[in-house]
């Protein structure tokens, strides 16, 4: 688990100082893929290569990730470069990978997957996007995986209604 960068320790989410899950970044890369936040898997940097069974379970295979903590290098990193990059003929390391947020939330002393909500979800937002966050000069695209993602970029109202349709980024954003 990497340290939080001296930047974090005005954020609502610094907790214990660690966690800090970096964005992979391609500076000529024309997409973006822009998820919500972290999970165990990237906040501990092991990526999942597969699955096996064990009985009737599907379990995922899981080795540590050569460059640490990174963003979706979990389960659904997995899925995203398995099922869905294939189909849009991308790969891995052409493609810029960032979270919004850059760690996950410590409740009553134990890392959950669940975002922060109101005013905490607020202000770490705030935070992580103006310390961490960075577009990218070659982005053409930014695909927002998940509601926060695609609110961070503007997506008026649900995230549902606009769900494998383009919006155009919010001014600022970059």
């Amino acid at each position: 688990m990497l340290p939080k960068p001296p930047a974090c320790r005005e954020c609502v989410l610094w907790g214990d100082g660690l966690g800090f899950t970096p964005d992979e970044l391609v500076e000529d890369a024309p997409v973006l893929v822009l998820a919500q936040a972290p999970g165990a898997d990237e906040e501990a940097g092991m990526r999942v290569v597969g699955h096996e069974y064990a009985g009737r379970r599907r379990v995922p295979v899981k080795e540590p990730n050569p460059q640490g903590p990174a963003p979706l290098i979990g389960e659904t990193g997995f899925q995203m470069v398995q099922d869905f990059f294939p189909l849009a003929g991308l790969e891995r390391g052409s493609v810029s990978l960032a979270n919004v947020l850059k760690c996950r939330q410590i409740v009553a002393g134990k890392r959950t997957n669940d975002l922060p909500t109101g005013k905490t979800l607020g202000l770490a937002v705030a935070h992580c996007t103006r310390a961490h966050l960075r577009i990218p000069a070659g982005t053409q695209l930014i695909v927002a995986m998940g509601a926060l993602a695609a609110e961070w970029t503007g997506c008026p109202g649900s995230v549902h209604l606009w769900r494998g349709f383009c919006y155009p980024l919010r001014e600022g954003a970059r």
